[in-house]
């Protein structure tokens, strides 16, 4: 039976949001807890020894902007923790984005486009320009306060 999840994971491999768990664990971060609903898991709250951060997976950018679930953000925000988009088949540090979840809230786009049942209602799509890249963020050349 294949393993449903929304972060493209199957029966030929391990989904993105386990390898990105298995990432962190390699960076020496730690998995605080991982977020699931009906659909799969769909982010992991990781610390990363400086802060808590929530983490998500993406294909990749949609029109120069990252996408993040309405309830990712807005929990997020409830417990003051930026955002992470990790782009692509294997998270990388300098393939990533880290945002102000207020900001994405804020000023991202509402998006209601991906409607089916196998996927999650309510998006907020923000440039990335808006963002950081992860590197710079966490070696403290970047900051994603507004």
């Amino acid at each position: 039976m294949a393993q449903r999840s929304s972060s493209g994971g199957d029966s030929r491999g391990p989904s993105r949001m386990s390898l990105l768990r298995d990432a962190a664990v390699n960076w020496g971060w730690t998995i605080a807890r991982t977020h699931r609903d009906d659909i799969g898991v769909f982010a992991l709250k990781l610390h990363t020894g400086e802060e808590y951060v929530y983490g998500i997976t993406k294909d990749m950018p949609y029109q120069g902007c990252a996408s993040f679930p309405k309830k990712v953000a807005s929990r997020a925000s409830d417990n003051d923790c930026p955002v992470i988009v990790f782009f692509g088949e294997k998270p990388r540090l300098g393939n990533s984005y880290v945002f102000d979840s207020d900001t994405v809230l804020c000023d991202g786009y509402p998006n209601m486009e991906c409607t089916s049942p196998t996927r999650r209602k309510l998006w907020h799509d923000i440039p990335l320009e808006k963002g950081v890249l992860l590197g710079d963020y966490i070696s403290g050349r970047e900051t994603v306060l507004p």
